[in-house]
């Protein structure tokens, strides 16, 4: 069972329109989550799955911003 504060991991319900703060949002998650992973794996070994699809997910949400980014300053 994790022990991370499901509020603090949650995307918001209604995605920002501003890259900026979506950007904000993702890696404020990631870096909880990055953090309750590594105490894990620190701790007894066992790392709870939730906590990880949710790093994923984060992570992929940080993808999603840079590479809309990218795609902004090839214009």
């Amino acid at each position: 069972m994790s022990t991370t504060d499901r509020t603090l991991v949650k995307p918001p319900e209604e995605p920002h329109d501003d890259p900026a703060l979506r950007l904000d949002d993702a890696s404020d998650r990631v870096a909880v989550l990055a953090g309750a992973v590594i105490g894990q794996m620190h701790g007894a070994g066992d790392v709870d799955q939730e906590d990880v699809e949710d790093l994923r997910r984060a992570v992929s949400d940080v993808e999603d911003v840079l590479d809309e980014l990218d795609a902004g300053a090839d214009q």
